[in-house]
């Protein structure tokens, strides 16, 4: 390597370099990427959801960006909700950090994060005290919310509130989902 000039050891570095890096690629990270299949019940939830043609939100529990499921090896991920049901899935963009809770722009989105704001602290987003429970059929008719998705994954049982709505009708119930219909939507 000697007789080689400067340029040509540096010309012969970069040429190598990509090849060292793409042998990650073939082992999938050294591991760290491997395939998911979507248990059977998504699909089952899907065709539900698209049985119904009117127009209408889902909002998807728990409220988390990012998320750990169990068919995934429990690798957190990005919500999967919105990218398997579509767009009519409502779910949280919400960082989740000391430093940057938000950087939500959607109405209906904030209205959620509100509704579940008063429901833990008993104070609305702007730090105000709120003395009445929250109706979360009716408040979600409000924005336009049909059904809430509840996805068993961690953190679900958080959601319990949910059970003692009247209004919420229970109309699919498994080991990875609960699908509630929300009466109060017209």
């Amino acid at each position: 390597i000697e007789f080689l000039t400067k340029k040509k050891k540096i010309f012969l570095i970069l040429l190598i370099l990509p090849f060292v890096y793409t042998l990650t690629v073939f082992g999938s990270f050294w591991g760290q990427l491997k395939p998911a299949v979507y248990p059977a019940s998504w699909s089952k939830i899907k065709s539900v959801l698209e049985a119904d043609h009117r127009k209408f939100l889902i909002v998807a529990f728990p409220w988390h960006q990012y998320m750990r499921y169990r068919f995934n090896n429990n690798q957190a991920v990005y919500n999967l909700a919105p990218l398997y049901f579509g767009d009519k899935i409502l779910s949280s963009r919400d960082y989740e950090t000391k430093y940057l809770d938000s950087h939500e722009t959607r109405l209906e989105a904030l209205h959620v994060t509100g509704l579940l704001r008063i429901q833990k602290e008993g104070a609305n987003l702007l730090g105000e005290k709120v003395d009445s429970p929250v109706d979360w059929a009716q408040n979600l008719s409000v924005i336009g919310v049909k059904y809430v998705l509840m996805s068993k994954e961690e953190g679900w049982q958080d959601y319990q509130f949910l059970y003692t709505d009247q209004n919420l009708k229970k109309i699919y119930d498994d080991e990875n989902f609960i699908l509630y219909e929300n009466l109060f939507y017209n």
